[in-house]
């Protein structure tokens, strides 16, 4: 008997500190704020480390920075006289020598739409502490698009740099 109240016990205490969409699939992880080091929700309009700024959601209305949204990246200036574009992250045109599409600077901050399709990316989870950026665009419903988690890789002159994986993301 000592052994069921132990077990019961056990898993009242596991169910109590869980959140729901730990134990059960949850049909809407969008819902679901990305969060900072501290775990409180990432803002829109706030700098970060590791990225600068993020900027825009899916919903204008909204200022917290949700999973698996459309969201401009923006690196914050440091002085604005040295970068004559804008810092917001765009996928670059693809590089051939490279066999790449290159994250680069002077996307388009806001506007939804086919004209601003290569400045939106996604932030999702990664395991249960991480997160990953993604280049899966859907503020548009006609456009074609590609669809990949972005990651680290070198380019030709030996430069660290950010593009989009081979894989499917």
């Amino acid at each position: 008997m000592k052994g069921t109240t132990t077990a019961s016990l056990f898993l009242l205490f596991i169910f109590s500190i869980t959140p729901p969409s730990f134990l059960f699939e949850v049909a809407n992880a969008t819902n679901y704020p990305v969060l900072d080091i501290d775990g409180d929700w990432l803002r829109t309009g706030v700098e970060y480390y590791v990225v600068s700024a993020i900027f825009g959601a899916g919903d204008t209305n909204d200022t917290v920075v949700r999973l698996s949204t459309d969201v401009n990246i923006e690196f914050a200036r440091i002085r604005t006289k040295l970068c004559r574009t804008t810092t917001v992250w765009k996928i670059d045109n693809y590089d051939d020598s490279a066999g790449k599409w290159w994250v680069t600077t002077d996307g388009v901050r806001g506007n939804p739409g086919p004209n601003t399709l290569t400045s939106w990316f996604k932030i999702e989870n990664v395991g249960i502490l991480g997160y990953k950026f993604k280049y899966c665009p859907s503020v548009c419903e006609s456009c074609t698009t590609l669809c990949s988690e972005i990651e680290r890789d070198v380019d030709s002159d030996g430069q660290i740099r950010l593009a989009i994986s081979d894989g499917s993301g």
